[in-house]
């Protein structure tokens, strides 16, 4: 049995008609020429808990919309398109359980401030999906609640479609207030220039417990960042990424890691990028596991001095370096970095498409790294070293460094 509820605002609201058992529901005025932040916002408000429906069609927004606790806004099935035209966010998801889902976006124009849906005001089981982004967002989807700490948040099968003049797809948190438990699923999207999506997915300082799984990027300056704009250590706790088709094309790195605890990284593919993965300075205990990093600009995984606790396990690195640089390496380990595993890779020039130039398999620059395990690992095809394709310059006594294949 189907009720509908019709909420129709002119100069005042008037209910007529329908909601779905269980669950009431508002259908929301039929789109017209002109702003209907106001429009809209009161219809939803006088809607009540439960879904506001948005029909097919193109609603400007010239301003901001609240979503109201335990309110969904939801379009047509992508038929319905809402168009931001200022420097705020379109949506704003407010208390719990509030969420936008089955719309298209994008802003009129260029914003210096434009973001799609907004978590500021958010408290628990918030909620953005099955979205498609269109051009000119300063942030796509901002997942950075103000109020302490807030979370429980999911963000799942959204798509980007050619974007121009994007800087940050999804950012989580703001790097001063913490934000836990958040999910990222079923996420892909094409900017049209490397310039256009400064950032994929930007994780700040204070985000605890994020996960990203089935993750498609082509073409920005980063894919994935975690961490940036600090000097501490471990700023992003538990941080899961896994089943990562494909971070590629992008003018930096395509997994940028530079703060961050307890990372699990598993099943990624990182290509065609600046470089594959960089780990820096602030890194504690991050483990790979089966990628493929291959073709990239500059190494294919980089260590920076200061990361500690990293296991690179069971991977292809393979024809990175295709920029003949000279420090452009399969591995590349910096002086002193510690406490590392390296097991059970496959690192070699020639093995996908046959036009890599590492120059070495592994190398670990001179220096008093200790207490590190390289082992295992099957190098072929280097450039540099003769059969010496892992170069160990570690000075520590307490290491491991047998059996690679070479």
């Amino acid at each position: 049995m189907m009720k509908w509820l019709r909420v129709v605002v002119v100069a005042a609201v008037v209910a007529v008609g329908s909601a779905r058992q269980a669950e009431s529901a508002c259908l929301a005025p039929a789109p017209v020429p002109g702003n209907m932040a106001g429009i809209l916002q009161q219809a939803i408000d006088a809607c009540g808990q439960g879904k506001f429906m948005l029909g097919a069609g193109s609603y400007t927004i010239n301003g901001t919309v609240n979503v109201p606790p335990s309110v969904t806004v939801e379009g047509e099935d992508y038929a319905t398109e809402v168009l931001g035209a200022a420097n705020t966010p379109i949506w704003m998801l407010t208390g719990s359980f509030s969420k936008v889902s089955h719309l298209r976006m994008g802003m009129i124009a260029p914003q210096q401030g434009g973001i799609g849906v907004s978590f500021r005001y958010a408290d628990w089981n918030n909620a953005a999906t099955d979205l498609i982004f269109g051009h000119y967002f300063t942030i796509g989807l901002d997942v950075a609640p103000e109020r302490g700490s807030k979370g429980v948040y999911t963000i799942d099968n959204i798509r980007w479609n050619g974007v121009l003049g994007s800087n940050t797809a999804i950012r989580v948190g703001n790097g001063v207030n913490p934000v836990t438990d958040v999910r990222l699923t079923r996420l892909s999207g094409t900017a049209n220039l490397p310039a256009d999506m400064a950032v994929w997915v930007d994780v700040n300082a204070g985000a605890d417990t994020v996960t990203m799984d089935g993750l498609t990027f082509i073409k920005g300056g980063v894919g994935i960042r975690a961490g940036a704009g600090t000097t501490a250590i471990a700023t992003v706790t538990g941080l899961s990424i896994a089943h990562i088709h494909a971070l590629e094309s992008m003018t930096g790195y395509g997994l940028l890691l530079l703060s961050a605890n307890n990372v699990r990284l598993d099943d990624l593919s990182l290509a065609q990028n600046g470089g594959g993965l960089g780990v820096g300075f602030g890194v504690r205990a991050l483990s790979l596991v089966g990628a493929v990093i291959h073709n990239n600009q500059g190494d294919g995984v980089t260590l920076w001095p200061g990361s500690v606790g990293v296991q690179i396990l069971d991977s292809t690195i393979a024809d990175n370096n295709l920029s003949s640089g000279t420090w452009g390496f399969g591995v590349s380990i910096g002086t002193g970095v510690s406490h590392f595993a390296i097991r059970g890779n496959r690192i070699n020039n020639g093995l996908l498409w046959g036009n890599g130039k590492q120059r070495y398999c592994i190398f670990l620059a001179p220096g008093p790294s200790d207490h590190y395990v390289i082992t295992d690992n099957a190098c072929f095809g280097h450039t540099a070293g003769g059969g010496n394709t892992v170069y160990d310059g570690g000075t520590g006594l307490n290491k491991s460094v047998s059996q690679n294949i070479q």
